[in-house]
């Protein structure tokens, strides 16, 4: 049913996922360079006001894979094995979003200037993680769900 608090962490993963493609991910400035990472590009920006883009595209996709897969997950409530298998599923797409992420931010982006010096996280990944731990919680309440099922079926024998 809908009512239940697994909608709501599924809900909270396809907001999480909205924000992760809307807000930047990784920023850095230092002087007059900056870099930032969104969900869509890392864009490069020097001294003389040269901006270098360069397409992420992957990155957003997995994001829109993971809401869409929350959002189809939360309307396959009637099927809890289901709904876990989803969920983990997702839980795959969005531990691979978190590595690429990672490894764009620290590796790719943080060459670009001055590598001694690291980058902040911003929202984006920040909604990343949120998402991740939400996604955990809802599996957890849909098999409680389901053992409470099995448990009423149980009693009926």
């Amino acid at each position: 049913m809908l009512q239940r608090p697994q909608t709501l962490f599924l809900a909270l993963i396809i907001v999480s996922m909205g924000l992760f493609l809307g807000l930047p991910i990784w920023e850095k400035t230092i002087g007059e360079q900056s870099a930032t990472l969104s969900a869509f590009s890392l864009t490069y920006t020097d001294a003389a006001k040269q901006v270098v883009e360069e397409s992420k595209l992957y990155l957003a996709a997995l994001a829109i894979l993971a809401g869409g897969l929350a959002l189809f997950s939360l309307l396959q409530f009637t099927n809890r094995v289901r709904q876990m298998l989803l969920n983990l599923v997702n839980t795959l797409v969005m531990i691979a979003l978190l590595g690429l992420s990672t490894y764009e931010s620290h590796i790719k982006a943080n060459a670009l200037f001055n590598p001694e010096t690291p980058g902040s996280f911003k929202i984006g990944f920040f909604a990343l993680t949120i998402a991740l731990l939400a996604n955990v919680a809802a599996n957890r309440f849909i098999r409680m769900d389901e053992r409470k099922v099995k448990d009423a079926f149980e009693r009926l024998r």
